[in-house]
This record gives C-alpha cells, structure tokens and sequence, in this order.
C-alpha cells in the first residue's frame, strides 16, 4: 500500500495542482475517484479488475480478494499512473474519444499485468458518468 501513496505522490509531483476554471471537480477528487474505479469497477471486460479476474483465474474469489491482486500489481514499480492531456507523443488517444477539455482522463499502464493501455474518465462536469476500460 505504501508504494501505491508513492505512486500517487509521484504523479503529483510531475503535474501543476489546481482546478479547471470550467470543472466540478479539482484533479485531487477526480484523482482519487479515479483511483477508486480502477479497484471497484469491472463493468468493462478489459478493465484492469476484470482482466485480473481472467489473468488470475481470480472469478471465482471474492471482490476482496481480486481487488488485493489487483493492488498487488498497481504497487509494482512499471506501473504507471498520469494525467492523460492530449498533447502526450507516442501515447494512443482513449479509444471512445474523450476530449480531455471536457474530462479528467488518467493512463493506466500496468506492464505486470498486461499490455492494456487503461483509461480513467472523470467528466469535469458531472454531466456522465465516471468510466475505466482499457484496450489494446
């Protein structure tokens, strides 16, 4: 757990803290809302709990016990956590789109687990619902 409140001081260090003029929410609540989906939320096939589920043989446990694998492989050091702002070189744009003016979009890369590019989207209006899916 500790090197998951690394992880997080980290992605904070490499951004500049503040709000959006036109957001709800300030990065620090997407943040960590963001960080809440990426634990709770297997509604997409390719997010990164569910694929722990698949890659783990894991669907048979419990949440509990799928969420602890997942944290397992967040707090490995190849995983990477960032603020996705459209202007990133050699980084593919989400897959539905999200225009990241309208949204907090973070990139979740989990090497461990598997080669998914994961998207976290925070609508900065609260206009839709949160998500987190990933591709490949």
């Amino acid at each position: 757990m500790v090197q998951l409140w690394a992880l997080i001081l980290v992605f904070w260090s490499q951004i500049v803290m503040g709000q959006d003029m036109h957001s709800q929410i300030t990065r620090e609540e997407a943040t960590e809302e963001a960080l809440r989906l990426v634990l709770s939320d297997s509604s997409s096939p390719e997010s990164p709990l569910a694929i722990v589920r698949a890659c783990f043989g894991a669907k048979a446990l419990s949440d509990k016990a799928a969420r602890l694998l997942l944290k397992e492989q967040l707090e490995k050091s190849s995983t990477r956590f960032s603020l996705y702002t459209g202007t990133e070189e050699n980084i593919p744009s989400p897959e539905f789109g999200e225009d990241p003016e309208a949204n907090w979009i973070f990139l979740l890369e989990i090497p461990s687990l598997s080669d998914h590019y994961f998207w976290i989207v925070i609508n900065k209006k609260r206009e839709r619902a949160s998500s987190v899916y990933g591709f490949n």
